[in-house]
């Protein structure tokens, strides 16, 4: 039999398989071996939305050059099928989409050369493996899942498996957490703002804040909201170093006509926090000023958002548009490296008595 599918998708082959095999075929192939026997097929052009679609298969059939083709000479299906789950991982997406030639230009593909260069981890068959394997068993069997199709009732969203997936990956490749927060929001943020330009909802503002929009870094476990994880990222890593003379950040959140500060203020462990409303009021009127200065008109169709971020002796501010990409996780590390880079300036500076 034949698939005709411009993709490889989930759930059972049999639907897509609509012709009978050619009695012969004008292409030159190195074999024909790779339409029948264990295989992992990867669909080479890029779906809707950065999807990369992968399955596991051992049914014959033939196929056009729109479907690559990994062979397996060895019958073991746990490693098999755990290779084809980290193709499918959140891990291999991040890494194609910055590593493939023809993604982001016209036809968005993965070539054959580029799926031959993703790095493969030592794959054994463990505990870990075998997770994979048993959800890749999962994907195949998603209720005969299309692109398209709504999730059967019963069933867990598919992007359920994949986070389950991503988690073994992740480990699998030992990345760090900052690592993983780059990968994450690069496969989320990233890649909608892509696909969707300003109907991203990588654009959306942040959820309402708190009315109390301020604490230190004990408090954020009492704190849900989105920003909250931004905060931590950066605190965390300074009170560190502060708390070898007894003292810790504060933090205080200000928002106003569409533009967010998160401010960070040294102060010993033991002194309360301060904060007057004439404060929230100063704030307002600033944030205000610098949401009408800080874009930069280039051309009719093109401009650019500005951000800020100080640092002094004793205070570190950070002032951004009220968008999710800029107050995520991944955006948190980078503004920490500006913030420590920028300390090292300031240090240096000090040491030259230019300050």
């Amino acid at each position: 039999m034949r698939t005709g599918l411009q993709t490889v998708s989930y759930g059972s082959i049999d639907k897509y398989l609509i012709e009978e095999t050619p009695t012969e075929l004008h292409r030159n192939f190195s074999s024909f071996e790779v339409f029948e026997g264990n295989r992992i097929l990867v669909k080479r052009g890029i779906s809707r939305n950065g999807r990369i679609v992968v399955r596991v298969e051992s049914k014959s059939f033939s196929f056009n050059n729109n479907v690559h083709c990994i062979r397996f000479i060895r019958d073991n299906s746990v490693v098999m099928k755990s290779i084809g789950a980290i193709l499918l991982s959140s891990l291999a997406k991040y890494y194609f989409y910055l590593t493939c030639s023809g993604w982001g230009l016209w036809h968005d593909e993965v070539q054959l050369d580029e799926l031959r260069r993703f790095p493969i981890p030592d794959v054994l068959e463990c505990e870990q493996t075998r997770k994979l394997s048993l959800l890749m068993d999962e994907v195949k069997e998603y209720g005969d899942f299309t692109l398209n199709s709504q999730k059967l009732l019963g069933e867990r969203d598919f992007d359920g498996i994949v986070r389950d997936i991503d988690d073994i990956v992740f480990k699998l490749y030992q990345l760090t957490e900052d690592e993983k927060s780059f990968v994450i929001d690069m496969c989320s943020y990233g890649l909608d703002l892509f696909y969707k330009k300003i109907n991203s909802y990588a654009l959306n503002p942040s959820p309402p804040l708190p009315d109390k929009s301020y604490g230190t870094e004990s408090s954020l476990s009492e704190k849900t909201h989105f920003i909250c994880s931004y905060i931590r990222r950066i605190i965390s890593p300074l009170n560190m170093h502060l708390a070898s003379a007894g003292a810790e950040l504060e933090w205080r959140v200000y928002r106003s006509d569409g533009i967010i500060s998160v401010m960070f203020l040294t102060k010993y462990v033991n002194d309360p926090i301060e904060i007057g409303i004439e404060d929230k009021a100063d704030w307002r009127a600033a944030l205000s000023e610098f949401g009408k200065l800080s874009v930069q008109r280039v051309t009719d169709d093109i401009y650019i958002d500005r951000s800020f971020i100080g640092v002094s002796e004793n205070c570190i501010v950070v002032v951004k548009k009220d968008e999710l990409r800029n107050w995520s996780t991944s955006a948190a590390v980078k503004d920490l490296n500006s913030v420590l880079l920028k300390m090292l300036d300031n240090k240096r500076a000090r040491e030259d008595g230019n300050v």
